[in-house]
C-alpha cells in the first residue's frame, strides 16, 4: 500500500508505508509565525520584547517554515551548543512549543502540537556557571602589588587614601 499525493500534501510522508511522528512532515509560514510573534509582544514590557523576537527568528532560521523531527532536533542540538547556560535554549524551546500549539489551533490540526516531544530540553542537562575567561591568582596579585611598590619608590605613582 502507497500513501497517495494528497496524503502526503496533508503532512505525511511514506516511509515503509508507516505513519508515526518520525516522519511526519508539517509547514507553516513565515507570515504565521511573524503573526505569532506580534501577538504575544503585545502587551508585554520593553526587556523581553529582544528575547521574544530572537527567539521567533531562531526558531524560523532552524526550521525554515518545515516542522519535523529532523528540524526540531536540529534546532534543539544547534541551542545546546551555543549557549552555556539553560536559560536561552529554554526560552527558544518554550517559544517554539508555545508557537506549534497556536498553529496546532489556527489550522484545527493537534499534530503541530504533538512534534513538541522533540523540542523538550534534556532530562539530566546541568546548569553551566559562568566563570570568567580569566581567573586571577595570587601570583597576578603578587605582581601588581610589586609595580606599584616599583612606581611608588619612583615616585611615578601617587597613591591617594581617602
Amino acid at each position: 500500500m502507497t500513501s497517495s499525493p494528497a496524503r502526503c500534501d496533508r503532512g505525511y510522508s511514506d516511509a515503509h508505508n508507516q505513519i508515526n511522528l518520525a516522519t511526519l512532515v508539517l509547514k507553516y509560514s513565515k507570515k504565521e509565525l511573524q503573526s505569532y510573534t506580534e501577538f504575544r509582544l503585545g502587551g508585554i514590557s520593553k526587556a523581553p520584547m529582544p528575547w521574544m523576537k530572537r527567539c521567533s527568528l531562531t526558531f524560523w532560521r532552524g526550521t525554515e517554515g518545515t516542522v519535523s523531527k529532523e528540524r526540531c532536533d536540529a534546532l534543539r542540538e544547534h541551542l545546546l551548543a551555543r549557549y552555556i547556560d539553560v536559560y536561552a535554549p529554554r526560552k527558544v524551546l518554550n517559544f517554539a512549543t508555545a508557537f506549534l500549539k497556536y498553529v496546532a489551533k489556527t489550522h484545527f490540526d493537534k499534530r503541530y502540537q504533538a512534534v513538541d516531544l522533540f523540542l523538550e530540553m534534556p532530562k539530566g542537562l546541568n546548569a553551566r556557571k559562568h566563570v570568567t575567561s580569566r581567573i586571577v591568582t595570587k601570583e597576578d596579585v603578587e605582581n601588581v602589588l610589586l609595580a606599584i611598590r616599583q612606581l611608588t619608590k619612583k615616585r611615578r605613582l601617587i597613591i591617594i587614601i581617602i
